[in-house]
C-alpha cells in the first residue's frame, strides 16, 4: 500500500534559504580543502586556490538554476510540497515524504542538474582540446588543465579559467549518480524500484542496502586517498559521513511510513499507534500533529471518493432500471434475464426499506 495525500506544512521560505547543512556537503567540504591545501602556498597559492573556489561556487550555482522551482511530488501545482535545492540533486524536507513517487512529468526533472553538469563538461572539454590542451577527467587530482607536453596550463588564463570549472562540473556529476538519497542516483533507484512494482517494504531494504554500500565504499576510498596523501581523501570521506546521517533520517521516515501504513490497514490499534509515535519520536509533538493532519486528510478524502461512489452507482442503477423496464414492456417480463430479475428485487426492497424509514 502507498500513502497518497499527505500534505507538508506549507512554506513561503525560498529554497536558497532553506539548506541546512547536511544539504550541500561539497559547498563547504572542497572549499575548505582548497583553502587548507593553499595555506602552505603562500599568497600566490592563497590566489589560485581562491580562484578555484570560485569557479566551484559557479558551478554549483548552476545547479541552483537548473533545478526545477516546481515541487515534484504529489501533484504538480501543490504548493504545500516544498523541495529543497541540493547542488546535486533534489531533497524534499516533511517526514513521510515518498521521493520514489513523482508526477509523470516530473521523472526526467530529476536528472536535470546532472544533465546539465555533463553538458558543461562536454562543451569544456571540447574547447580545450580544440585548443591542443588536456582537461582533467581525475576528480581527485589537480584541476589542471595541462599541454600536451603535461606542463599545467598557466593560472589565470582564459583556458585555466575554463578547465577550472569543467572540473569543478565534472565532479559534481559524478556525484551526483551515487546511488545514496537524496543524491540524483538514489531518486533514480527508488523511481526504478517502483517502476518495476517491487513490494514497499522490499523496495526500501534494496535502497537501504545500497545506500549503505554506498556509503561504506565512499568511507573506504576516501581512507585509500588520505594514506595517499591526497586532501581529496577528506573530501570524500566527509561526504560519506553526511550520506549516513542522511540514510539514517531516511531509515526513521520509512519506519514512520510504514508503522502509519500498518494503522491505516488495520494491524495495530490507536493505543498501540499512539505508543508507537513516542517511540518513533521522542518529543512526537511535531510527529503526531503532522500524522494526525494526514490521517484527517485521508478520511476526508475516502468519505468524499465514497459520496461520488455512492451517486455513480444510484445512476448506473437508474441506467439500469430503465432498460430492464423497457424491455419488459417491449418483450415481456420472460425475455430478461436472471441477474436482471435480482436487480429488479434489489432494487424493489431497497425502495421499501426507504420507504419504511421516511414512514417511521
Amino acid at each position: 500500500m502507498k500513502l497518497t495525500g499527505f500534505e507538508p506544512s506549507k512554506s513561503h521560505t525560498p529554497q536558497w534559504r532553506d539548506w541546512s547543512w547536511q544539504a550541500h556537503p561539497l559547498v563547504w567540504a572542497y572549499p575548505a580543502a582548497l583553502l587548507v591545501t593553499a595555506a602552505p602556498l603562500g599568497a600566490r597559492g592563497l590566489s589560485i586556490q581562491t580562484a578555484r573556489l570560485l569557479c566551484w561556487l559557479s558551478a554549483l550555482g548552476l545547479q541552483v538554476f537548473l533545478c526545477p522551482r516546481r515541487p515534484l511530488l504529489f501533484e504538480a501545482d501543490d504548493p504545500s510540497s516544498r523541495m529543497r535545492v541540493w547542488p546535486l540533486g533534489l531533497w524534499h524536507d516533511g517526514y513521510l515524504s515518498n521521493l520514489w513517487r513523482l508526477s509523470e512529468d516530473g521523472s526526467p526533472r530529476i536528472f536535470r542538474p546532472v544533465l546539465g553538469n555533463v553538458v558543461v563538461v562536454i562543451i569544456t572539454a571540447v574547447i580545450l582540446g580544440v585548443s591542443s590542451v588536456q582537461m582533467t577527467w581525475n576528480p581527485f587530482a589537480a584541476a589542471g588543465p595541462w599541454n600536451l607536453d603535461g606542463q599545467e596550463i598557466l593560472p589565470w588564463s582564459g583556458l585555466w579559467w575554463l578547465g577550472q570549472i569543467g572540473h569543478a562540473h565534472w565532479i559534481l556529476a559524478l556525484a551526483a549518480i551515487v546511488p545514496a538519497m537524496p543524491l540524483a542516483g538514489g531518486l533514480g533507484l527508488a523511481m526504478l524500484l517502483d517502476r518495476i512494482q517491487w513490494r514497499d517494504q522490499d523496495a526500501r531494504r534494496v535502497r537501504r542496502i545500497i545506500s549503505w554500500a554506498s556509503i561504506a565504499f565512499l568511507g573506504l576510498l576516501g581512507t585509500m586517498l588520505v594514506a595517499n596523501e591526497r586532501m581529496a581523501g577528506y573530501c570524500v570521506i566527509l561526504v560519506a559521513l553526511v550520506l549516513a546521517i542522511e540514510a539514517r533520517k531516511q531509515a526513521r521516515r520509512d519506519a514512520t511510513e510504514e508503522f502509519i501504513e500498518n494503522f491505516v490497514l488495520g494491524v495495530i490499534d490507536e493505543e498501540d499507534f499512539e505508543a508507537g509515535l513516542e517511540r518513533l519520536d521522542k518529543p512526537g509533538a511535531t510527529l503526531r500533529s503532522k500524522a494526525r493532519t494526514w490521517l484527517r486528510n485521508q478520511r476526508i478524502r475516502r468519505s468524499a471518493e465514497a459520496v461520488k461512489a455512492a451517486e455513480l452507482r444510484r445512476v448506473q442503477n437508474e441506467e439500469r432500471l430503465d432498460r430492464v423496464l423497457t424491455r419488459i414492456h417491449e418483450s415481456g417480463y420472460a425475455s430478461i434475464s436472471r441477474s436482471d430479475r435480482w436487480f429488479l428485487k434489489r432494487i424493489a426492497r431497497e425502495y421499501r426499506e426507504r420507504r419504511d424509514d421516511h414512514i417511521s
